[in-house]
């Protein structure tokens, strides 16, 4: 088998796991996945990382793999979960997860601060321009008949309020005779 025929290799270690006893069969899973990732079969790749993990789930080489395989399929946050996270918990000071882990999570959280940034610009923007417009005086009677509108929505609401309040207060006192 020559360096680098990823498919021959799956074939030999296929074969392999199939002569092992199940206690023995991890790492050759583990080496099955690396050969998936190497010819882009991720979600294989997955399957065999996991197939390792359910014989030894202190196997951490597995867990890298998965994570490496959620990033490969655009799955950040699988990635960090399912992959690297597990395997900083199963092995707390293993350097790669440990760096993945943290470049995924500073990406996560810098593209969570940008979109919350962005929504709070985009909500507050159309309001924003309403009121510059409306008090430069660039909406004409539009403007103002909008600025009435509230003054006068805000007068019947307040004077329904205390309308209301009267006629409870009224109510009351009829309950208690």
């Amino acid at each position: 088998m020559k360096r680098g025929d990823f498919g021959a290799a799956l074939v030999h270690y296929k074969a392999a796991i199939q002569k092992l006893l199940p206690d023995q069969k991890a790492s050759y899973h583990t080496n099955l996945a690396i050969c998936h990732m190497q010819l882009k079969n991720y979600h294989s790749a997955l399957s065999e990382a996991e197939a390792a993990i359910n014989i030894d789930p202190g196997w951490v080489k597995a867990y890298r793999i998965v994570g490496a395989a959620w990033l490969r399929l655009g799955e950040v946050g699988k990635a960090l979960t399912e992959g690297y996270g597990r395997a900083i918990e199963v092995q707390p000071h293993d350097p790669e997860a440990n760096r993945w882990f943290n470049i995924l999570n500073e990406q996560v959280t810098a593209a969570a601060r940008e979109k919350e940034q962005a929504q709070a610009q985009a909500g507050a923007q159309p309001f924003a321009e309403l009121f510059e417009s409306m008090a430069n005086g660039r909406m004409g009677g539009l403007g103002e008949a909008f600025v009435s509108f509230i003054s006068n929505s805000h007068q019947a609401l307040r004077s329904g309020l205390m309308n209301w309040g009267r006629r409870s207060t009224h109510r009351d006192s009829d309950d208690m005779v």
